[in-house]
């Protein structure tokens, strides 16, 4: 792993949280999460607007983001990874949160990247989102709260229903597959509209749409998966509900539509071949 902490590099042998001090974990900040290709950071262009964004968003004074590209490409180069995983933190440089606003300090971790699981498990979990939730926070508490219940239940991760409507997971986005359509929520603030959720809804794939979906969608739904900047198309196995038991499950292998994955993969290397 390679970690840019403090204004120098550093390699040592730990997981990201071990290795950040506590104001970069859980203090003011923002940060994204990229992976990363052949060397290359996937849709930086991108990662870099929202971190851009969310350092607006809290007053944060970002480095320029020429200096940011180079940080990360130097610590792609220190980390050699082919298919590795970067992220990005930009938090407050100040002691105490009524001194928050304002300068900032930087870290860039490169390491590698975590098996992806072939299909996975979640829990339906009734949650009310807060107004920080569609922002990339590290000060945020929603994802932290649906992470530890799936945890707890024993899956993968926690799929937030609201008011009866399906919105997104602590670490993804959610699409439903039936008959009609290819469905994900649309970004109204109450969702993290991920890079990868917009690749997909900009590839020009007929079928893969915005729409509001709710527990009886899943009736009918033929196929769920998730998307993630890092994992990519993850399909999904079953979703239980609170107590274990399982109100969705697919029929057959789990898998994601041959559209998405090949709307994923396009998208991918036309990131890979532009000009940065």
């Amino acid at each position: 792993m390679s970690l840019y902490l403090n204004g120098r590099w550093h390699s040592r042998p730990l997981g990201a949280g071990e290795a950040l001090p506590f104001g970069f974990r859980f203090g003011l900040g923002t940060f994204t999460t990229l992976g990363v290709r052949d060397g290359h950071p996937l849709f930086l262009a991108l990662h870099l607007e929202r971190l851009k964004a969310g350092a607006k968003l809290l007053n944060l004074c970002m480095p320029p983001i020429a200096d940011l590209r180079r940080l990360i490409f130097e610590g792609i180069r220190r980390g050699r990874p082919n298919a590795g995983v970067v992220k990005i933190i930009i938090a407050s440089a100040a002691e105490n949160s009524e001194n928050a606003a304002g300068s900032a300090r930087v870290a860039v971790l490169v390491m590698p990247r975590r098996p992806v699981p072939e299909a996975v498990d979640l829990l339906l979990s009734p949650f009310v989102p807060t107004r920080w939730h569609a922002h990339k926070l590290t000060a945020c508490m929603d994802s932290s709260i649906q992470a530890g219940r799936a945890k707890t239940a024993g899956c993968f991760d926690a799929l937030t229903v609201a008011s009866g409507e399906l919105l997104d997971t602590s670490m993804a986005n959610f699409f439903l597959v039936d008959r009609a359509s290819i469905s994900t929520p649309p970004a109204e603030g109450r969702i993290l509209p991920g890079i990868a959720r917009r690749q997909l809804l900009s590839a020009g794939e007929p079928g893969i749409i915005e729409r509001r979906l709710d527990l009886r969608d899943l009736r009918g739904a033929v196929r769920l998966f998730l998307t993630n900047s890092v994992r990519g198309v993850i399909p999904v196995r079953r979703l239980a509900g609170p107590g274990g038991r399982v109100i969705w499950q697919v029929s057959g292998r789990p898998s994601a539509p041959e559209t998405v994955l090949r709307a994923w993969e396009r998208q991918m290397q036309r990131d890979l071949h532009h000009d940065l």
